[in-house]
């Protein structure tokens, strides 16, 4: 009875322990669970390891062509009925390359007086030009030079479309969970339709330890009204730089004290030269909001009351059918339309707002 009474406690002592350990781990899953949403390199790591295979401890290779193909045996139903579109529409997507050399593409652009000539910029793989709507591409940078290629332009005026100019580095990207910054270095300037390319010397970075002004650039435009001078501008690191020699000289004209870390910022110009920048509300940030300016260098907050006084990068562009009207899409954490409605977690959301000049200020 004896022997028998302490296995019977060792099985209920046994049960107790297994439900204790269940229970526990719950508690550990939910925790991690929750940490994941607010941390996304946890997320990344933890999205990882439900794709590892289990015996090898890594990702299996060629399992992304191997879903692809099993997606497309998957059956259909309704198609984009959604979107009102009938079943039998389909948009048919061809690749055009740079292919496994172009790294990942962050600016395009197609030439204004060929639309067979294209250009693609990688954050990795430097500048690439197609004559062949993309068949077959050429790298027109330095092959010794891994250009980290952000946004490109080409001048649209009558006798200046040979001009192009691009911009390098990378403030946000895939890269370490979108938090690593790329740095440039500067920017590059062509003026025989973007077969070569030379360094514009007043934006080349001295200092590699530090982003600087030219250590990452968002964007760049070019005043078409203004036929007299060579007008561009550059959404550089945290500031809105001027040139009206075609990028030989440059002043800041708005933002600044920013030159550590990659700070987010926007710049387009109008066709009668309307200058509007966006600016994302940074540490030390003296000029953050949405700004319109009519010559470049004298500056209206058009923010406004609406805006959530939390918001971080800023894109904007306005609307060719009518240039009174500017679209802004806004990162803004905790306010706006939520990047996943399903959790209670996470903050990350976005607003889109526009706005229409009317007059005056």
């Amino acid at each position: 009875m004896l022997k028998k009474g302490i296995v019977s406690g060792i099985g209920v002592f046994g049960l107790l322990a297994l439900l204790f350990l269940l229970v526990s781990k719950q508690d550990v899953t939910t925790q991690v669970e929750k940490n994941i949403d607010d941390n996304p390199t946890l997320r990344a790591e933890w999205e990882k390891s439900r794709l590892l295979d289990p015996q090898t401890g890594e990702i299996p290779f060629g399992i992304r062509l191997k879903e692809m193909a099993y997606a497309k045996t998957l059956p259909k139903v309704g198609g984009f009925s959604s979107f009102s579109r009938n079943e039998n529409d389909s948009l048919v997507y061809v690749r055009r390359g740079p292919h496994n050399v172009g790294g990942r593409t962050r600016a395009f652009a197609v030439d204004l007086t060929s639309s067979s000539t294209l250009f693609a910029g990688g954050v990795s793989g430097g500048l690439w030009r197609s004559t062949n709507f993309g068949t077959s591409w050429d790298q027109v940078t330095p092959k010794d030079e891994a250009l980290s290629i952000s946004c490109i332009v080409q001048d649209p005026r009558a006798g200046k479309k040979d001009t192009w100019y691009i911009g390098t580095g990378e403030g946000r990207g895939s890269l370490n969970n979108g938090g690593l910054t790329i740095w440039g270095t500067g920017m590059y300037k062509s003026t025989d339709k973007g077969i070569t390319w030379t360094p514009i010397a007043s934006t080349q970075e001295t200092d590699i330890a530090v982003a600087g002004d030219w250590g990452v650039i968002w964007r760049l435009a070019i005043d078409p009204s203004n036929t007299s001078e060579d007008e561009i501008y550059a959404a550089a690191n945290g500031s809105i730089m001027k040139s009206t020699d075609g990028g030989t000289s440059w002043k800041k004209v708005l933002g600044g004290g920013l030159t550590s870390d990659a700070n987010y910022t926007d710049v387009v110009v109008t066709s009668t030269g309307v200058v509007y920048a966006a600016m994302g509300k940074n540490v030390n940030q003296p000029n953050p909001g949405i700004w319109r300016s009519t010559d470049g260098e004298t500056w209206i907050n058009i923010t406004g009351s609406v805006w959530p006084s939390n918001y971080e990068r800023i894109v904007i562009d306005y609307a060719k059918s009518n240039e009174n009207e500017l679209i802004c899409l806004a990162r803004t954490p905790g306010v706006g339309a939520k990047a996943d409605p399903t959790s209670s977690a996470s903050n990350e959301s976005s607003s889109l707002f526009k706005y229409t000049y009317i007059s005056g200020d």
